[in-house]
């Protein structure tokens, strides 16, 4: 996932923070083993897989 955020941050600027869940309990519990993950905010854009499709729709509404 990491790689294809960087490829649509080549194309477009947005800010990416990179969070370790181990460090945050709440984190542990809303995700588990089910990482990784892009979230924004409350809102999980995509598990496991980036999806840039979505992730470039996402980033048309701001």
């Amino acid at each position: 996932m990491a790689h294809g955020l960087a490829r649509l941050r080549a194309r477009r600027a947005f800010d990416l923070v990179t969070v370790d869940i181990d460090t945050d309990p709440e984190l542990v519990e809303r995700f588990g083993d089910k990482i990784p993950v892009l979230a924004d905010g409350d809102r999980e854009i995509c598990r496991y897989v980036l999806d840039e499709s979505r992730v470039e729709a996402l980033l048309r509404e701001v």
